[in-house]
């Protein structure tokens, strides 16, 4: 089995002046790719450690902002990637010239029974910002800090974690993601109607809940249903055990009694210590169903 560890990995290809939809057309390949899209057969399983990748404007690059279509991407079967951080530069040493920098997505797994542990992305501009396209992907802890500078992210109707409709298995557990500021987002996470997501959570910093419109997602093809299924909500944070279609996607889970605490449940991000009851109108930020 091949072991691949210690990679330091930075976008160097110019970034196309111009939209984000021309620069997304003019993005080049992945920073790392492991094995081809699409193929069949071959080498199965290996070993990704410690990665860390970077897209932005730096100084010593004469302050140019860069682009990268996905900086990784995942196409063999049975992989395991442990502990990555891949970062859209959000502070640099070129007054925040990386905010003109592309980044389409930062994990893109095209691969069967892949699994993640350790993953951090933050701050893509140009799409979700991680992409499970294929069966049997486990995720075990998933940080993500969206990108507060860029509206577009956002009006878009992208993701910090997204598992294709295809998608008939798949288990998430033990992720956060967060928004600073004022943007507004559609979805933390965008799940199959299969997928299982566990032990999850989402806060906004310096902001307020209706800039949320979901926690998660359940994606029908063309339609969509989501409902924030939270253990509790203590002030802009709202926390959930799971958010799973185990019923096809159509059946939602009924609306959380938020007067129970949840100290008695196994799940460590979702301990209270005391019972909390959601503010009043406090749930109509996150329920609901959204068109897609």
């Amino acid at each position: 089995r091949v072991r691949v560890a210690g990679l330091l990995l930075e976008a160097g290809t110019t970034g196309t002046p111009g939209t984000r939809e021309q620069q997304s057309a003019t993005a080049p390949p992945p920073l790392l790719a492991w094995g081809e899209p699409g193929a069949i057969g071959g080498a199965v399983g290996g070993v990704l450690s410690d990665v860390f990748a970077r897209v932005g404007a730096f100084k010593y690059l004469a302050c140019k902002a860069k682009s990268v279509g996905t900086m990784v991407e995942l196409n063999t079967e049975g992989l395991i990637l442990d502990n990555a951080w891949l970062w859209h530069a959000d502070h640099d040493d070129c007054f925040n010239k990386s905010d003109e920098a592309y980044s389409k997505h930062g994990l893109v797994v095209n691969g069967a029974r892949v699994t993640s542990y350790g993953l951090s992305v933050e701050h893509i501009v140009g799409g979700d910002m991680v992409y499970w396209n294929n069966q049997q992907g486990e995720s075990y802890f998933f940080q993500c800090e969206l990108p507060y500078r860029e509206p577009a992210f956002g009006v878009s109707g992208f993701s910090a974690y997204s598992v294709a409709p295809i998608v008939i298995s798949h288990l998430a557990e033990g992720i956060g993601v967060y928004i600073i500021g004022k943007m507004q987002v559609k979805s933390a996470y965008l799940g199959s109607p299969k997928a299982k997501i566990l032990n999850l959570i989402t806060v906004v910093i310096g902001g307020d809940t209706d800039q949320l419109r979901q926690l998660g997602l359940l994606s029908l093809g063309k339609r969509a249903g989501g409902l924030c299924q939270a253990g509790f909500l203590e002030g802009l944070r709202c926390v959930s055990r799971q958010v799973s279609g185990a019923m096809g996607g159509a059946a939602l889970s009924p609306v959380p009694d938020f007067s129970q605490s949840l100290v008695e449940t196994s799940a460590p991000v979702a301990r209270a210590r005391r019972p909390l009851r959601a503010a009043p109108g406090a749930w109509k930020s996150f329920g609901g169903i959204a068109a897609a």
